[in-house]
């Protein structure tokens, strides 16, 4: 490693320049690993309560394997896209919520598997479609949708979700303290459009709701509280977490690839 950076960038601070020299070599084994396979973007879905650190945590992931080489594709979150507020909202903001809801997600699964058919290395996803089942849960505690209604989307979707994406990352604090965040953001005083405490913590119920949907359908997902932590502290926790994961993801592939010339 440079000297200039371990002796002047990171002077006292070695336990962190310790912890980066870590996940720099680890990420190395991880490119090793991925010569051996083909066509097997790795997905990450980031998804959770506002305020929490998301777009800095997307864009860290992005910036941490672009510069080993990686092919990393990011997907914006389709509801904030041009896209969606440009061709799809106009089209779906006379239907009933139910209808907004159970539509959305078709357009999210699309956006997604053209980006595997791209077959990079990496796709990260602001939102998909673990945060859309988020969603209609919320809907359904509002009773917005039927249970029969709400039973037929989590048939259809959860077998999506483990076919499409290889991790989940939700980060998550409470509603005040995303107010907070929000308000020190920024110089507005305006009342937001979504952020007030009562839709925080129906998002949150819901988010937390999934546990045991996750346990149940072994959804890969891991929370982060990120109430009392900063965004570097949750950044080394998130790294940490998805390159433990690639390297299984990545060993397992290469595995089955084995097993298939064997019993060829």
């Amino acid at each position: 490693m440079d000297i200039y950076v371990k002796n002047t960038i990171f002077k006292d601070r070695e336990d962190e320049y310790n912890k980066l020299c870590d996940f720099h070599n680890r990420k190395e084994e991880l490119y090793k690993l991925k010569e051996s396979i083909k066509n097997t973007p790795y997905v990450i879905e980031f998804t959770g309560t506002p305020r929490t650190g998301k777009t800095t945590l997307i864009n860290n992931l992005y910036d941490f394997f672009n510069k080993k080489g990686f092919k990393v594709e990011i997907l914006e979150e389709f509801t904030t896209s041009e896209k969606y507020k440009k061709e799809i909202k106009p089209k779906l903001k006379d239907k009933y919520k139910d209808v907004v809801n159970t539509e959305i997600p078709k357009y999210v699964l699309k956006q997604l598997e053209e980006a595997i058919s791209n077959n990079p290395d990496i796709i990260i996803v602001d939102r998909s479609l673990f945060d859309r089942l988020i969603w209609i849960d919320r809907l359904y505690l509002k009773d917005g949708i039927s249970d029969k209604g709400y039973e037929n989307y989590k048939e259809l979707y959860i077998p999506l979700i483990n076919e499409k994406i290889n991790i989940i990352i939700a980060t998550y604090t409470d509603a005040l303290t995303a107010l907070k965040r929000d308000y020190n953001a920024h110089l507005s005083l305006e009342k937001r459009t979504f952020l007030n405490e009562d839709n925080v913590n129906e998002y949150n119920k819901s988010l937390l709701n999934m546990k045991e949907l996750v346990l149940d359908n072994n959804i890969n997902i891991n929370i982060f509280d990120t109430t009392n932590k900063n965004e570097r502290e949750i950044s080394f926790e998130v790294v940490d977490t998805i390159l433990n994961d690639m390297k299984n993801y990545y060993l397992e592939k290469i595995k089955d690839g084995k097993e298939l010339v064997k019993k060829k």
